[in-house]
């Protein structure tokens, strides 16, 4: 997976089926994850559309 970030380095846990599932539902090349720290709820949209969202929270690793 590619990643453009700017920002102090963290580190993030996922269930990748979840991930997956939700790129999947989505049409666009590049999702968008937008955060605030590593135990927050994480919310996905497609880069230039509106049309789906979800929100999926990391795992503690």
């Amino acid at each position: 997976m590619e990643v453009e970030y700017n920002g102090e380095k963290m580190t993030l846990g996922f269930n990748a089926k979840y991930l997956l599932d939700v790129a999947s539902a989505m049409n666009r090349e590049k999702i968008l994850l937008e955060l605030q720290d590593p135990l927050s709820p994480v919310l996905l949209k497609e880069e230039g559309s509106e049309d789906y969202k979800c929100v999926v929270m990391p795992m503690r690793i």
